[in-house]
């Protein structure tokens, strides 16, 4: 390939960068790869997409998993807190009074949070869920505890720096709920099926995204880690452990989604440390 169709084929792929990115080092990143040209070989081209979504991401910089940890735990926090609200509004009329009471301290919780008022936002998000332990469809509100935990790590953290796909989510949880609540009412046969699988997409577009940004597989795996907390508190709280083989079964799969992402997160993160 002549230099100057390689050219155009490595400013093409720079296009895939920020427009500030391409302002501030494209010349330089181009006058990099041209120095070192192998014919825009496969590899060479995953690593050119992979480093502009790493931009987009704002990984610009690589962290070690101190560093990456508090926007993932905020992210982790705000998609507890919206779906715990989401699902709360989509139940309500199956909820008691108690419940729906409840409903206005975990909005705070959940607005609190995204401010960054971290205290105030566990608190409120434990008094909606003392209010919720009674009554049908307690679980829908068994995010909470997990969250705050998470807010009680975060104290410290209060201008924690979000960037790329980490901004959007929050939204994630509400995928869950439409397929849920959504489109299960009009195909209530399928409405299960629906429902996982959302949860395999996002677990698998979760442990993809790894190798871009590891605080969004974090994240994930933090919401989906409450999943298995509410599983544990049916099994346990409410029905028993009558068989302990259905019983183990259904804490083995609800576990598997959150143990992989976090484990891929956290491989990511040491690998990342030790660069």
């Amino acid at each position: 390939m002549t230099a100057p169709a390689l050219e155009r084929r490595y400013a093409r792929l720079l296009r895939l960068y920020p427009a500030d990115y391409r302002r501030a080092r494209g010349a330089e990143v181009l006058e990099t790869l041209m120095e070192s040209a192998d014919g825009t070989s496969p590899r060479e081209v995953v690593a050119l997409v992979l480093g502009a979504l790493r931009v987009r991401a704002g990984r610009v910089h690589r962290q070690s998993l101190r560093q990456s940890w508090p926007a993932a735990a905020r992210a982790g926090v705000l998609m507890l807190l919206v779906s715990a609200v989401a699902n709360a509004v989509v139940r309500l009329t199956m909820l008691n009074a108690l419940q729906v009471i409840a409903l206005g301290p975990a909005v705070i919780a959940l607005f609190a949070a995204w401010r960054a008022y971290h205290r105030l936002a566990a608190a409120s998000a434990a008094v909606a869920f003392g209010l919720t332990m009674t009554g049908p469809g307690f679980g829908i509100f068994w995010h909470l505890p997990l969250a705050v935990v998470l807010l009680l790590t975060m104290r410290r953290h209060k201008h924690v720096p979000v960037f790329g796909l980490l901004r959007y989510a929050p939204l994630a949880p509400l995928l869950l709920v439409a397929t849920d609540h959504g489109l299960g009412r009009f195909l209530p046969d399928i409405s299960g099926w629906l429902n996982f699988g959302m949860l395999v997409a996002l677990t698998t577009a979760g442990l993809l995204w790894a190798v871009v940004d590891e605080r969004v597989t974090m994240a994930l795996g933090l919401m989906l880690l409450s999943g298995l907390l509410i599983q544990l508190g049916f099994v346990v709280g409410l029905r028993g452990v009558q068989s302990l083989g259905p019983a183990a079964l259904s804490l083995a799969v609800a576990a598997l989604p959150p143990a992989a992402l976090l484990l891929a997160s956290l491989t990511v993160a040491r690998r990342e440390a030790r660069i």
